[in-house]
């Protein structure tokens, strides 16, 4: 089976408490939601030499089936 790896760059924001709390527990339910064929590798907070303060690793069966999963978020 091939497999395509994803990286999801991203910057921090300023929040309230009230939406870090509610960031975090989407985020949660987002990594334990994952459909079928779509796993979740990892979670990097360091992305040196970028204006990102990190990235995620996903990898899919598909690109299909990852970019079904981003419009639906």
């Amino acid at each position: 089976m091939t497999a395509t790896t994803f990286l999801v760059f991203y910057r921090f924001k300023a929040m309230s408490k009230e939406e870090k709390q509610k960031a975090g527990s989407e985020w949660s339910q987002l990594k334990n939601s994952l459909p079928s064929g779509i796993e979740f590798v990892g979670e990097y907070f360091h992305e040196w030499g970028t204006e990102y303060n990190g990235f995620l690793l996903f990898e899919a069966e598909s690109s299909g089936s990852f970019f079904g999963l981003v419009v639906k978020i």
